[in-house]
């Protein structure tokens, strides 16, 4: 028996496309990225119009924080639909230069340096 299955194609996003068929089985996702701030403090305005950008730019939902110290640690937690977490991991993360570098601060973030997490959100709280 052959089966023949006529599928649409959704693009999702820049990096990311899936077929009809493929929308169901995406699975929801949480994404932590976390940012080392190389000026020291993050200035109450570049915060703002980062995180600004941030909403602009991410595929999910998302929430900001920064975390204070020896330098400043921006923290994004999104929650976004991907095949894998790997998948949501890659879109994150480039949503996140985006904005870095849409605000320019990409420089002034040791981008090569960030912490990450990706896991299904169901289980990755």
């Amino acid at each position: 028996m052959t089966r023949h299955v006529t599928a649409q194609r959704i693009d999702i996003d820049d990096h990311l496309s899936v077929t009809s068929g493929d929308v169901a089985r995406l699975r929801l996702c949480q994404v932590i990225l976390e940012v080392i701030y190389l000026g020291g403090r993050l200035a109450d305005d570049a915060y703002e119009s980062l995180t600004a950008a941030l909403r602009a730019v991410m595929p999910g939902e998302v929430s900001c924080t920064v975390a204070t110290g020896l330098r400043d640690v921006l923290k994004v937690n999104v929650t976004v639909r991907a095949p894998h977490p790997v998948a949501a991991l890659a879109e994150v993360n480039a949503a996140l230069d985006r904005a870095l570098m849409s605000t320019g601060l990409f420089e002034e973030f040791d981008v090569t340096g960030k912490t990450v997490h990706a896991g299904p959100a169901e289980t990755s709280k």
